[in-house]
């Protein structure tokens, strides 16, 4: 039972001597923990002139900030100002609660002078610290003349390269606008640059994984300038080849839904199988896909959101688009280096188009009367009525027929052709009011058939403004759409002159 005993007697003196301590320091060592908290590495937090190059005529004085209040003797003696003849004299002042000291020369600054500020390590703060590491930088009183030129990459030229990022190193401060106008890569990339704070390394990320088994060739025009506006003597070029499987094929690659076969260049410049907008892609390769060439394994340009269903033992993949194909774009598919060129022309995703319009003023009176239109037509919308007033508003109801090809048996929705359809006047001085929007009339012009839809529109039409005659506009716009969701692919507009 002693050893439970001795512990206790031990902890108690441990903490008999940590009070004592406490007591100590709250009792009059106030200065001790402040001294304690102050104990961190002196160092320059930033300094003036920055640049390489400053005008004389506007240089007045040097500054240094430290990162803690200093002892302002050993600052001044360990600071020197040499012009390359010797040590200059000057005076200095302190701002900051002692944290930035000034230096202002005897005899100002000369142009054409190159100028060695250093800050040795003698120099304290008021806690006894010394400056680690320390400071020495130079600048130039002139203009700066002195082309940039390239200092280093990463990658290296020629190298095979697992790195995923892309480096370069100028010689001094660039702007970023005449790099950014002067960097290429082929084959083409999305690639997010970012500058180390002195502006001199730029880091390329790209957006998505860099392709296996691919050279690359960077280029770095001359136009790459500095801040003062001075470009590369002479355009820069390198070339890396990331790594990755050079052996992977695509063995088939084919329309899922029809199973139309897509044969790859050269033996097929474009594959025209009836691709439909909504159509999923599948690919089978020789052999499984690594998982580090998985996310290139497939690429689609015109890029189109996508995503890839890759089967359980990563030997294919199906290709879902997350947005509609556009009707009649070819698209470029290169799977495993291999290039399938392939149109969107599946009769399901025809878009809506205007083939025909007309239009009718008797249409109530039991008689057709329609007129077909084409541009810059002349229409009669008011009917001459006898015994009407003199100066009294004219009225008529109208019917526009217009034919939308589309795709087979399809179906062209009233709610988006009433939100589509529009009728107007240039000045106001005719208006319209659609009343209805009816299909496949039977009293048309025009006919209707499994890929042709006739559309009627009635509408009071009235002369407000007493005008002989008006440049009348009829427009469908992109609301109209089929059960398909197919539109037009692109806006209707047609002016007539109506009286």
């Amino acid at each position: 039972m002693r050893a439970p005993a001795q512990t206790r007697l031990r902890k108690s003196a441990l903490l008999a001597a940590a009070l004592s301590l406490l007591a100590s320091l709250m009792s009059g060592s106030c200065d001790m923990v402040h001294d304690l908290l102050n104990m961190t590495p002196l160092e320059v937090a930033s300094y003036t002139p920055a640049e390489r190059y400053a005008a004389a005529d506007s240089l007045s004085e040097i500054t240094i900030r430290f990162s803690s209040a200093m002892n302002r003797s050993s600052a001044e003696a360990a600071f020197t100002l040499d012009d390359g003849s010797g040590a200059l004299s000057g005076r200095f002042s302190w701002q900051r609660n002692a944290t930035k000291m000034v230096f202002h020369p005897q005899h100002g600054f000369a142009a054409a002078t190159q100028y060695t500020v250093s800050v040795s390590s003698d120099a304290e703060d008021r806690w006894g610290n010394n400056l680690q590491p320390e400071l020495v930088f130079a600048f130039s009183t002139g203009t700066d003349s002195d082309p940039p030129r390239v200092a280093g990459h990463t990658p290296a030229d020629g190298q095979r390269s697992a790195a995923d990022t892309i480096v370069i190193e100028f010689s001094k401060p660039m702007r970023y606008d005449c790099v950014y106008r002067s960097f290429t890569i082929s084959p083409s990339v999305a690639l997010r640059a970012d500058w180390d704070l002195e502006d001199r390394v730029v880091t390329y990320t790209p957006l998505e994984p860099l392709s296996g088994a691919t050279r690359y060739t960077v280029t770095v025009a001359n136009e790459a300038c500095d801040r003062s506006g001075n470009r590369l003597i002479e355009e820069h070029q390198f070339t890396f080849v990331t790594e990755g499987s050079a052996d992977l094929n695509a063995e088939e690659v084919r329309i899922a839904r029809s199973g139309a076969i897509l044969e790859p260049e050269p033996q097929r410049f474009i594959n025209r199988v009836g691709a439909e907008k909504d159509d999923e892609v599948e690919i089978s390769f020789g052999g499984p896909v690594a998982l580090s060439a998985r996310s290139n394994a497939v690429v689609l340009s015109p890029p189109v959101p996508h995503w890839l269903r890759w089967s359980p033992l990563f030997d294919s993949a199906t290709l879902v688009p997350r947005e509609p194909l556009v009707w009649g774009e070819i698209y470029q598919l290169v799977a495993a280096q291999t290039t399938f060129r392939f149109v969107v022309d599946g009769i399901r995703s025809q878009p809506l188009q205007m083939e025909a319009i007309a239009l009718s003023n008797s249409v109530s009176s039991g008689a057709s009367g329609f007129v077909e239109l084409s541009l810059g037509d002349s229409v009669t919308l008011f009917a001459a009525q006898s015994g009407s007033e003199p100066g009294s508003i004219a009225n008529s109801d109208i019917a526009v027929d217009f034919v939308l090809s589309h795709a087979p048996h399809a179906v062209v929705g009233l709610g988006g052709l009433m939100r589509a359809f529009r009728i107007n006047s240039g000045s106001g001085a005719f208006t319209f009011t659609v009343l209805d929007i009816t299909l496949d009339p039977s009293d048309s012009p025009f006919q209707p058939s499994a890929q042709r839809s006739v559309v009627r529109a009635l509408i009071e039409a009235r002369n407000v403004g007493n005008a002989p005659m008006e440049v009348v506009t009829i427009e469908l716009g992109e609301q109209a759409h089929d059960n398909y969701g197919n539109r037009q692919l692109e806006r209707y507009r047609i002016e007539v002159n109506a009286q």
